[in-house]
């Protein structure tokens, strides 16, 4: 601001034609455009970091694994955008998967590929079978009156 005044009030005094005002002037002028082009870096960087924070947020509140939600926060930033055009071929060809194992689910009947559930392990109580036969029939329970 204090260098655009400093122009504005040095373009008048150009008229008279000195060789050091034109110099101070053009001098002048390159601080401001420099000036200017850091500003919209600094804009750009700060654009940056508002959509890394937003796409960071939002994955803190999905339930995805860490691997995945890295590989999200490793796609390219776009401006105003939290994800960019690689979310949408991501979303794209996992739409296509779930229709496709959709389909494929309807031509087979996977019921009987699922193995049965386990029954709970109980400790078997008496002889072995091979034990019973050499010993010969367990003995009977003793009256007990």
């Amino acid at each position: 601001m204090l260098l655009s005044s400093y122009l504005a009030h040095l373009i008048p005094a150009l008229s008279g034609g000195s060789q050091d005002l034109v110099i101070e002037a053009v001098e002048v002028s390159r601080l401001l455009g420099l000036l200017q082009m850091d500003l919209a870096q600094a804009n750009g960087q700060a654009m940056a970091s508002v959509v890394s924070l937003r796409r960071h947020l939002w994955l803190s509140q999905t339930k995805l694994p860490l691997p995945v939600q890295r590989t999200f926060m490793g796609l390219p930033l776009m401006p105003g955008i939290t994800f960019g055009p690689g979310v949408d071929a991501i979303l794209q060809q996992t739409a296509k998967l779930h229709k496709d194992r959709e389909m494929l689910q309807q031509f087979m009947d996977t019921s009987h590929l699922r193995p049965a559930p386990k029954k709970p392990w109980q400790p078997k109580l008496g002889l072995s079978p091979c034990l019973q036969q050499y010993l010969g029939p367990p003995p009977p329970p003793p009256n007990s009156l």
